[in-house]
C-alpha cells in the first residue's frame, strides 16, 4: 500500500466530519474553517504531508479545547493518528 494515498484517503474521509466542526464551531474557532480548507484541498492543490503539518501548527499539536465537543474531539484524535501514522 501506498502510505500517500492511505493518506489521502483518510483525509477525504474526514471531510464530513470536519464540515460539520468547522460549520458549527467556525465562528468560534476561526483556525476550523482554515483546517477545512486544507482538508478540502488536501491530495487536490496541495500536499497531504503538508496539509496534516500545517494542520497541525494551526492546532498547536491537535490540543483541544475544554469546551469541545465530541465531534470536535473525535475530528482531532483522527487528524493526530493520521498525521502519526503519515509521519
Amino acid at each position: 500500500m501506498d502510505t500517500r494515498t492511505d493518506a489521502a484517503a483518510a483525509l477525504v474521509s474526514l471531510r464530513p466530519l470536519m464540515e460539520k466542526v468547522a460549520n458549527v464551531h467556525g465562528e468560534h474557532d476561526p483556525r476550523l474553517l482554515k483546517m477545512a480548507r486544507l482538508v478540502f484541498a488536501a491530495g487536490e492543490s496541495i500536499e497531504v504531508h503538508g496539509a496534516l503539518s500545517r494542520i497541525r501548527e494551526l492546532t498547536e499539536g491537535y490540543d483541544v479545547p475544554d469546551w469541545a465537543c465530541a465531534s470536535y474531539r473525535a475530528l482531532f484524535e483522527h487528524l493526530r493518528l493520521l498525521d502519526a501514522a503519515a509521519g
